[in-house]
């Protein structure tokens, strides 16, 4: 693994390139629909299939459905590294910084948004859940560019194995920001200010929990007691996770009754570390 030379070899080959496709099916669409008949129109890849490729033009929602499988795959395996890292740094609960003991994957966020997610298609209006989708990714697009600018001049001595122009996060920040205004603008809807809503309560926990470090008594206990039975419920069923860095809400008693689990398994895990926090597993099978 080389990301300073792979990375920006796949965008500097899979961007042209993509948009070279959207291209030319627009000019196949415009030489063989009319103006009307794209207006009219509730897909128009599969209308020109229809005319082009007859009775082939089965091959379009195909290739649709690929396409969006491989986009959910991809976009539910990076997120969840985002609700692991999350759960190590006890942004979330122990339970989203679970790895599998083997492969070394965040396993547990992987089946957690997985749940989440199907609950949400649930109800089955899709085009809200994608319309709200998008708008909520726009915002912390946004703020992830801000976040970069900001530590571009506040932590100018941080190791940055990759590190682009100034100007690429200012332009995706300027989109991103039309992208969320845009629809507060022309289409406003209630799943925004829900969406808005839901943000600022985060603000609002992350301040006194986080930042100030302020901890509800007792809760450090119930969470103990959550991951414990977590953990012998996956060892139940086969599943075997490890944390791959405990939280600072963690208690000694949960990380000793995981060691004796393991050791049932056949596992014999290796604790380093000098204090608590430092615990490791590892697999020395």
């Amino acid at each position: 693994m080389n990301p300073r030379r792979n990375l920006p070899l796949a965008i500097f080959i899979a961007l042209p390139l993509i948009t070279a496709c959207y291209i030319m099916m627009n000019v196949a669409y415009l030489t063989v629909l009319s103006p009307e008949q794209i207006i009219s129109s509730s897909a128009v890849a599969v209308d020109w299939a229809n005319v082009v490729l007859g009775p082939a033009s089965f091959l379009i929602p195909a290739s649709v459905i690929i396409s969006i499988f491989g986009t959910a795959l991809g976009t539910l395996f990076g997120e969840a590294r985002i609700s692991h890292v999350a759960g190590r740094e006890g942004h979330l609960l122990d339970l989203h910084s679970f790895v599998h003991v083997e492969r070394r994957t965040p396993i547990s966020p992987i089946l957690i948004n997985s749940c989440i997610a199907t609950l949400y298609t649930i109800p089955g209006d899709i085009s809200t859940l994608i319309s709200t989708f998008g708008f909520t990714s726009s915002i912390f697009t946004c703020l992830t560019m801000i976040s970069l600018l900001v530590m571009r001049y506040t932590k100018k001595d941080a190791h940055r194995p990759i590190k682009v122009p100034i100007i690429i996060p200012v332009i995706v920040l300027l989109v991103s920001a039309c992208l969320v205004v845009g629809p507060i603008i022309s289409d406003p809807q209630l799943q925004q200010l829900y969406v808005l809503i839901f943000i600022v309560a985060g603000i609002i926990f992350y301040i006194p929990f986080i930042y100030y470090k302020k901890v509800v008594p007792g809760m450090g206990n119930l969470i103990a007691l959550f991951n414990t039975a977590v953990y012998r419920l996956s060892f139940k069923h086969g599943l075997i996770f490890q944390m791959q860095v405990p939280s600072p809400n963690s208690s000694k008693r949960f990380f000793i009754s995981h060691r004796r689990q393991v050791i049932k398994k056949g596992i014999k895990p290796k604790f380093v570390g000098r204090s608590f926090r430092q615990y490791l597993i590892q697999d020395n099978r």
